[in-house]
């Protein structure tokens, strides 16, 4: 019996932790690869007027798909070897965090399916802990992380890259286009959109423990 709680206890932990990645990366594909933000941000910051004889939308729709996997190439005229090498590993960076999305997708339903059949009786009630807690957890970190980007977003930047890109090669001068097509201020605005995203996510996700609960009564 007292194995058999052990168990549950763990199978509860490890989903709380698999939701909120779910929701970060859930937020992540929806927001990086929003077409509709992408046009805003290059009028915010003048990115048309820097490149007045291209077609930037187009250009960037073409450079979203590859990094998809959609596409096996795009037009890599506007962008020196540095950038070109860049965007390739930023490629390989986002079909792992797909694999791994998918993977957390297929752990979580085992798991949810091992918590049914360790205890069907207390099966709602778990389930809403690990709605509730995982909100709750996801909410305490991207509550930190917003407040880190905000007083310190050029820090956070690095550090993001630098454990994500240790060959170094997101070093760019400020006359780059690369630079220029995706300023400092667009990855801001990205990140407090993730972010945001991710606190409705785990409002939700706690609201939804708390519906639960309450139906049970």
């Amino acid at each position: 019996m007292k194995g058999k709680r052990v168990t549950i206890t763990i199978i509860l932990v490890l989903l709380i932790l698999c939701i909120t990645d779910i929701v970060y990366l859930t937020s992540f594909k929806l927001n990086a690869f929003n077409s509709k933000f992408y046009s805003k941000e290059f009028s915010k910051y003048g990115v048309y007027g820097e490149f007045p004889d291209k077609d930037i939308d187009k250009i960037n729709s073409g450079l979203l798909l590859y990094l998809k996997g959609k596409k096996d190439d795009y037009d890599t005229g506007l962008f020196n070897q540095e950038g070109v090498d860049h965007l390739k590993d930023v490629k390989v960076l986002i079909q792992k965090l797909d694999i791994y999305y998918y993977l957390l997708l297929i752990v979580s339903v085992l798991l949810v399916v091992g918590l049914f059949l360790l205890g069907k009786d207390d099966f709602l009630k778990n389930l809403t802990r690990v709605l509730f807690f995982g909100g709750l957890l996801t909410l305490f970190t991207v509550i930190v992380l917003l407040v880190l980007v905000k007083f310190n977003f050029s820090g956070v930047f690095t550090v993001f890259h630098q454990i994500f890109f240790p060959q170094g090669n997101w070093l760019f001068s400020s006359s780059a286009n690369i630079i220029k097509l995706y300023p400092s201020g667009f990855f801001y605005d990205m990140a407090r959109k993730v972010f945001f995203s991710i606190v409705l996510y785990g409002n939700i996700l706690i609201l939804a423990g708390v519906l639960i609960f309450f139906s049970k009564k």
